[in-house]
């Protein structure tokens, strides 16, 4: 880089550009001229090779500006020269009060933000994660960068904020003390009226439609629109948030609430859908807004749904109604939590067959939207999995037990009733479905040696107890130089699912269901069975969809019309999608 020649600073104020400093100013030596225009200058400022700056009308100061770069018709784009650009600023997710602080960092995941917001009982495992942190803000400290490849248009304010390679700003309002992540093969889109303080954005994120952010993550492929408003809020891969708000939020990958009326607050989700009005409540007005909510991996809330916390939802439950006795319901996944007069009922097991367990699984997978090379979260997409299915080996136990000690018509537990007719259905679809599942994994590894795990869900990756706490000891004595060695840990973790999967899977088959002492014909036997009959449940669930009462307001001016017009629409059982990849997965599942 070297200084401009008298020739060229006067060439440039002829077109309308200025500086407070002209010898500030650094360009390559093939550097076109004509390719600047009315810009204001202030401070440092170094433009890269191919630049295109036009009608920056406020000032343009202290940044290096790569190759390829494009800012055309913006206000003010300028740095200090001690900021950090969101690295090290501090989160105050889950819990709104405080406590489970998440410092920013460029290279942060669902799986590093689950241990230091959730583990604060490992204090010397935050100060190794933080002392990472420091270290990447220093090394950033003052370097504000607009990258090789970024486009900036029309937008009003950036104050501190360093924008990666290939990102794409277009009408934003206001962007301050930020990281924007961006690769070519995946750009970060910053759109129209957005306002962002306090942030790090990763690759591919989407920031668009009068969205307004603070203190916030949005991670990889997340999209975050149509005026949502989140602070404090820490959101990771393939997220979609729109119209609504969140604060003090965790959410895990594939969270997903679309509506105006919904709030998500001092709760941590994953794989969560949030129905319209879905709003909670975090303090019980003594000590301020103190509490928190866990909603376990692949829960739904109905319309008009509502949670006083604290509380935590079993996984894959589905939520309807008002629920204000601080429901803990982790002991019985694949639920139906609802309300009737004023309480709180539990169904147990309800949701295990129904077809949109199966919609949701293909429909994750789908939405996957990232590049392999630069993933940064890792997660378990499988619905079933040692953790869910080693629940519902515990919920047989707990079941039969209720159903002996319980006299009455309904079972209190954990800020809800049961009605006792559900238990034993219940206890007989979880040994069900879970003996197959375990079964199955044990004929296809007969070589596998067994062992015991505790399985714990980090923040959307399914990974063996132990492994986690040997990397949180790691963290605490400093064995990671960055934030990316702690990444690169759970991926290797995140490989070897399926291998600690096996290995689980054989010592529950021996202990459990003594299938090592079965043939192997009797063992098919138990996942045929097992599989075959949660495959015509889901069928089963979804003839429901099929019903006559449902094409009420179809066949409009000819109702004899109406059915054939819904199954010209939706299908039919024989010919629906679903239904379809319903069946095939099924029988691939038991006849391999």
């Amino acid at each position: 880089m070297r200084n401009l020649t008298p020739i060229e600073i006067a060439h440039l104020i002829q077109k309308g550009n200025m500086a407070a400093d002209w010898s500030s100013i650094y360009v390559p030596n093939d550097f076109v001229l004509d390719s600047v225009t009315n810009v204001s200058f202030g401070g440092h400022v170094e433009i890269g090779e191919h630049v295109v700056l036009r009608n920056i009308r406020v000032e343009l100061s202290n940044y290096k500006i790569g190759n390829n770069v494009t800012i055309i018709d913006c206000g003010t784009i300028a740095a200090d020269g001690d900021s950090t650009f969101g690295i090290g600023h501090e989160v105050a997710v889950v819990n709104e009060a405080g406590g489970r602080e998440v410092k920013l960092s460029a290279d942060l995941t669902n799986n590093i933000a689950y241990i230091v917001a959730m583990h604060r009982y490992n204090q010397l495992m935050v100060a190794g994660y933080n002392r990472l942190v420091e270290m990447e803000a220093r090394a950033v400290k003052g370097k504000a960068t607009i990258s090789e490849g970024a486009t900036i248009i029309g937008c009003q304010t950036i104050r501190n904020v360093n924008v990666g390679r290939g990102a794409r700003l277009e009408g934003c309002s206001l962007l301050e003390n930020g990281t924007i992540v961006s690769r070519k093969v995946q750009p970060t889109i910053v759109g129209h009226n957005v306002i962002a303080r306090d942030f790090v954005l990763a690759e591919g994120a989407q920031l668009t439609d009068g969205a307004n952010i603070k203190s916030t993550y949005i991670g990889q492929c997340s999209q975050v629109g149509a005026g949502f408003f989140a602070e404090n809020c820490l959101i990771f891969c393939n997220c979609q948030l729109f119209n609504g708000e969140a604060v003090s939020a965790f959410c895990g990958p594939f969270t997903v609430s679309h509506h105006k009326t919904s709030l998500l607050i001092a709760g941590i989700y994953s794989f969560f859908n949030a129905g319209s009005a879905t709003n909670a409540s975090n303090h019980h007005y003594r000590l301020g807004p103190s509490h928190q909510a866990v909603y376990e991996r692949g829960v739904k809330t109905g319309s008009g749904s509502y949670l006083l916390e604290p509380a935590r939802i079993g996984a894959y439950t589905m939520v309807v109604g008002q629920h204000k006795g601080n429901p803990d319901t982790s002991q019985f996944p694949f639920s139906y939590l609802v309300e009737k007069n004023g309480e709180s009922y539990l169904m147990p097991a309800q949701n295990l067959r129904t077809i949109g367990i199966f919609r949701d699984e293909r429909k994750w997978l789908k939405r996957d939207g990232r590049v392999d090379e630069l993933v940064r979260d890792h997660y378990t997409v499988d619905v079933l999995n040692p953790l869910t299915v080693g629940k519902m080996i515990s919920a047989v136990r707990t079941a039969s037990e209720m159903c002996e000690k319980t006299a009455g018509d309904t079972v209190m537990c954990g800020g809800y009733r049961i009605q006792k007719g559900l238990l034993s259905r219940a206890a007989k679809s979880y040994n069900e479905v879970a003996q197959a599942y375990v079964v199955s994994s044990y004929m296809k590894n007969q070589d596998v040696v067994g062992a015991e795990m505790e399985w714990v869900d980090c923040g959307g990756l399914i990974v063996p107890k132990e492994q986690l706490e040997t990397l949180e000891i790691n963290l605490a004595e400093g064995l990671y130089t960055s934030v990316a060695d702690i990444a690169k840990a759970f991926k290797t973790m995140a490989n070897y699912y399926q291998t600690d999967k096996a290995v689980w899977c054989a010592k529950v088959a021996h202990d459990e269901y003594a299938a090592d002492g079965q043939t192997d014909e009797e063992n098919r036997k138990v996942v045929t069975n097992g599989f075959t009959s949660i495959m015509n449940s889901m069928i089963a669930d979804a003839q429901k969809e099929f019903s006559k009462k449902l094409a009420t307001g179809y066949g409009l001016d000819n109702e004899d019309q109406a059915y054939h017009e819904y199954t010209i629409i939706k299908g039919t059982t024989e010919t629906n999608q679903d239904v379809e990849k319903c069946r095939a997965h099924w029988a691939e599942i038991i006849n391999n």
